[in-house]
């Protein structure tokens, strides 16, 4: 049957033409392929390629026979309105399914020589494989499309332009902004902070990878840049991502301040260790001098105010301890108008002449249950802050008065507890708080100053020693309107103790005749101790080291009732010379003393049978507390 154009299929292959082979090539290497023509009868003129094997028919099964008596009628009926469409002069594609694949379909009209259309060719392609890879990519991205909407991080792309062409994740919520109102602007633009930030862009844009953190909205983005260049070397786009780090680096600044104040703290304690050391030396020996001078003589008033100077530096210590978080915590009953006026004598200096205080104690305030040097903490934070929230000129009143809370006065105020309270206020005409700052007041490393002012400690402070006493905190405050807040520290039922004897008219220290260990490795306060103790009538055994005092202890020529150990001694720490002294001794009574006031060796962690001493301290406390050690 001759074809189109003059190509015969049947034609002796030693004489084929140009076009003929050209056919053939064309048919028989053409992979996933098949030809076709359709006369206007809709009858197979020619099928032939390597595709009809595998749809299971053949170039015999179809040349010369109609369209609907060669294929399945149903697939007919989708091929006829191409063909005619084709046999009418249209050329064009199409893609029909046959059985499980995909066939793309080229439609081209065949003229004869007058221009006449006189048949439909048709060009079939196995296009299965290709639209499947191209439905998983298309699945792919949006499943990456998914990803990166979720991530709670910022995606971003930035052509060579300097402008956005892609911009995608959950971080954009957190910002407030859509993806569509960014892309395509200039990167200037579309940056949420301050485009003088866009440092690590520019650098991405010539060439290098930058990481660096963004602040953008109050927020901290951890941005990574990395430049994608083309085939000439050249940046043609930067791709990069910004995650949230805001909590993060929160995180990190509260641990890096954690680990400066463990650094204070260690520090702190170091210092008190020593200063306490000399503390006890000077304490006791004007102690001493004091018992040999007669009352009213300069000798006597002089050694008086250095014991008092003495004490006021002791009370200093423990402050830089509580501060260190080495301090042991003893509260006790107290009277708030005394521990309050006491500690405004101090406060009225450090607040400054451009400050006035005023002090209106309430009357018959009742009695609270604290820690004294805590509670002086506590104001001294308090009126510090009210100092620092005043520009020039102001005031600061404090005031104490007794409160009773009802279920009703507590209700919508989740701070507040039911019962008798003392209330300690605090108030100041100072610049004031916004609400957004009064409502962050309290967080720990949260402080209105710079970072090299202040560590953001000193309301937290507060509100955990007032916590620790069981009472609360409020504030109220204004812009421009100053600040005012109350303390309420809870009443309690047990009575104050009867007043300590005057600093001048010591008691007259216990006596014993026991013979004790005395452990101190700092020379000056191993000599005054002896020297004490052996005027109270003890036998002393004096080591000025563990070591030499398990020797000693082990030389001795009898029992020895109690050990006097320091705490912290190189070598060799108390608790370990005790444990190991009570080896051969199981019942030596032990009275543990330390300038370092380590919660390891409080009250509330030695043997019920030992007991515990804070330097500094004067000789007399030393006695008493020797006969209560040995008399338990």
């Amino acid at each position: 049957m001759k074809q189109p154009n003059g190509l015969d299929p049947s034609a002796d292959p030693g004489g084929k033409s140009l076009k003929e082979e050209l056919y053939e090539l064309l048919v028989t290497h053409l992979p996933s392929s098949a030809v076709m023509m359709f006369d206007h009868d809709l009858r197979f003129v020619l099928a032939d390629g390597p595709e009809l094997a595998r749809t299971g028919t053949s170039k015999a099964a179809l040349e010369g026979r109609p369209l609907y008596d060669a294929v399945d009628p149903a697939f007919a009926a989708l091929v006829e309105p191409n063909l005619r469409a084709a046999l009418a002069g249209r050329r064009f594609r199409a893609e029909l399914p046959f059985g499980d694949a995909t066939y793309a379909y080229a439609y081209v009209p065949v003229p004869d020589a007058s221009g006449e259309i006189r048949y439909a060719l048709v060009m079939a392609q196995d296009v299965t494989d290709l639209r499947r890879a191209e439905q998983r990519a298309v699945q792919s991205e949006a499943r990456l499309r998914d990803l990166v909407g979720s991530l709670p991080a910022v995606v971003f792309a930035v052509g060579a332009d300097r402008r956005l062409r892609f911009v995608d994740g959950m971080g954009l919520q957190r910002l407030g902004v859509q993806a569509a109102n960014l892309v395509g602007l200039p990167a200037d633009e579309a940056y949420l902070g301050d485009p003088k930030d866009l440092k690590g862009l520019n650098a991405a844009l010539a060439g290098e990878r930058v990481v660096e953190d963004l602040p953008i909205r109050g927020r901290v983005f951890e941005t990574r840049h990395l430049p994608v260049t083309g085939p000439d070397g050249g940046v043609t786009e930067v791709v990069g991502i910004a995650v949230d780090v805001t909590e993060q680096r929160r995180f990190q600044a509260l641990d890096l301040q954690r680990q400066k104040l463990e650094a204070i703290g260690r520090l702190a304690g170091g210092i008190a260790h020593d200063f306490n050391n000399m503390l006890t030396v000077i304490l006791g020996n004007a102690e001493q001098a004091i018992a040999g001078a007669a009352p009213g003589t300069a000798l006597y008033d002089q050694m008086a105010q250095i014991r008092h100077a003495a004490e006021h530096s002791a009370r200093l210590t423990r402050r830089l301890l509580a501060f260190g978080r080495k301090q042991v915590v003893k509260p006790r009953v107290l009277d708030v108008n005394h521990s309050v006026a006491s500690a405004l004598v101090l406060l009225g200096r450090l607040l400054g002449e451009n400050v006035e205080l005023t002090w209106r104690p309430g009357t018959a305030v009742w009695p609270v249950e604290a820690d004294p040097d805590q509670l002086e903490q506590v104001l001294t934070n308090l009126c510090l802050n009210a100092r620092d929230a005043i520009a020039d000129v102001g005031h600061v009143t404090v005031t104490t008065e007794n409160v009773t809370l009802s279920p009703e006065d507590c209700a919508g105020h989740p701070e507040f507890v039911p019962g008798d309270f003392v209330r300690l206020t605090v108030a100041d005409d100072g610049r004031g708080m916004s609400e957004e700052t009064l409502r962050l007041a309290f967080e720990p490393f949260f402080s209105t100053k710079d970072a090299s002012e202040s560590a953001g400690l000193g309301l937290a402070t507060v509100l955990g020693i007032v916590k620790q006493c069981g009472g609360f905190v409020t504030a109220t405050s204004a812009p421009g309107e100053g600040a005012t807040f109350h303390v309420y520290l809870p009443r309690t039922a047990r009575r104050r103790p009867a007043p300590p004897p005057p600093a001048d008219a010591p008691a007259a220290p216990s006596v014993g005749t026991e013979t004790v260990l005395l452990v101190e490795d700092e020379a000056s306060v191993l000599r005054l101790e002896r020297r004490a103790l052996e005027k109270l009538g003890y036998t002393v055994i004096a080591a000025d080291g563990p070591e030499k005092a398990l020797r000693l202890a082990a030389e001795a020529p009898g029992p020895i009732h109690l050990l006097i150990t320091d705490v912290v001694m190189p070598g060799m720490n108390g608790r370990e010379l005790a444990r190991r002294l009570r080896g051969a001794a199981p019942d030596l009574r032990v009275l543990f003393v330390s300038g370092y006031a380590d919660t390891e060796v409080a009250d509330d962690r030695v043997p019920a049978r030992d007991g515990f001493l804070l330097k500094p301290f004067t000789l007399g406390g030393l006695a008493s507390r020797i006969r209560e050690v040995l008399d338990r």
